[in-house]
């Protein structure tokens, strides 16, 4: 892997992976925002499920601590337009996990509001749906017109938030 995640720290190692501590100070010194939204990570994908989620619900209070009047939207692992049954399991853990966290407002669920379709990439197309054009010739990242198409979706996702008036545990 070379990204991070909850748990991966990934190739570059400068910053750590999502909880570092390094990350939390920056956090915490930034000015005033509306709401944090973390991305939950296929380059957690090796690592177990519960391993995840307690590195999740960690990061979660963290960073509640760190902002405790920023409202926290938890995004979970991205559609990819094909099957996924490790992606699946860890979203729903996360899901359950983020719906019944004190420090998280709404999670929004990629992997159930899927806007991604079929098997094919750039370079070998199926003709089965929009990842054809919209994921890159390496199998796994957007192309810059599946950039756009993700951007208008988590937009229109995001959009759909609702952020309870205590700042915890909405729905989505």
């Amino acid at each position: 892997m070379s990204g991070t995640g909850y748990v991966e720290q990934g190739n570059y190692g400068v910053k750590g992976n999502y909880g570092a501590s390094s990350r939390l100070s920056a956090f915490a010194a930034l000015p005033a925002m509306d709401a944090v939204v973390i991305w939950s990570s296929a380059n957690d994908k090796p690592h177990a499920t519960g391993t995840v989620v307690t590195a999740a619900e960690s990061l979660w209070s963290a960073l509640r601590t760190a902002r405790p009047n920023t409202p926290i939207i938890v995004v979970g692992p991205e559609c990819t337009g094909w099957p996924d049954a490790t992606l699946d399991t860890q979203n729903n853990a996360l899901r359950a996990a983020a719906n019944s966290h004190s420090a998280v407002a709404a999670y929004v669920d990629l992997r159930n509001n899927n806007f991604m379709s079929g098997t094919g990439y750039d370079g070998a197309p199926q003709g089965n749906g929009n990842t054809d054009v919209f994921i890159a010739a390496d199998g796994s990242h957007l192309t810059h017109a599946g950039s756009r198409y993700w951007g208008e979706n988590i937009a229109r996702l995001l959009g759909t938030v609702v952020i309870p008036a205590d700042n915890t545990n909405g729905s989505f």
